[in-house]
């Protein structure tokens, strides 16, 4: 498995990706959830990815993903390579690589800022955090309850995805 800075070095080759709401291809598109998955999966980590879900994700769907494919941690020992997630309302919807600690720094697809940008977080997202995780060591899935429609989770292997935007003339 990688080392957490490979993490962050991985995560910082997709800034400026346009935001794309369900996107998985560095230099077209990606969001949130896809900028951490393809950065997982170029590192050969195993990986569960759900094609459907709104633009503001049920958190409970989205905190269950994050839990299957993540380890918990505390925030205080917070690194770069880490994962944070944030709340907008009430559940965890967004997703962020840590590239730095003291002060706090981020690496994310946020549809806002229209693209993949790094930046220090300020008072706006520092009140939002809502859980901190690192990659797993072991890629068990197992022991995660993932209550899900048999056509919403795959092991993430890009190929579908690609032909999705290839046929909804996203790649051209």
């Amino acid at each position: 498995m990688a080392n957490k800075l490979e993490i962050v070095e991985h995560a910082r080759a997709y800034i400026g990706t346009p935001f794309k709401h369900q996107g998985r291809l560095k230099g077209v598109g990606v969001d949130c959830a896809g900028l951490c998955i393809n950065v997982m999966k170029e590192l050969d980590y195993e990986i569960i990815d759900v094609k459907a879900y709104d633009r503001v994700p049920n958190g409970n769907l989205f905190d269950k993903i994050v839990n299957a494919n993540l380890k918990r941690k505390h925030f205080e020992d917070v690194e770069p390579g880490d994962f944070l997630t944030f709340n907008f309302d009430q559940d965890p919807q967004h997703i962020a690589v840590v590239s730095e600690v003291n002060p706090l720094k981020i690496i994310h697809s946020y549809q806002k800022a229209g693209r993949v940008v790094e930046h220090y977080a300020d008072n706006f997202w520092l009140s939002r955090i809502v859980a901190t995780y690192e990659a797993k060591e072991d890629d068990n899935h197992e022991d995660h309850d993932l209550t899900l429609k048999d056509n919403e989770v795959e092991q993430a292997d890009g190929k579908e995805e690609q032909q999705e935007q290839e046929d909804d003339g996203s790649l051209r």
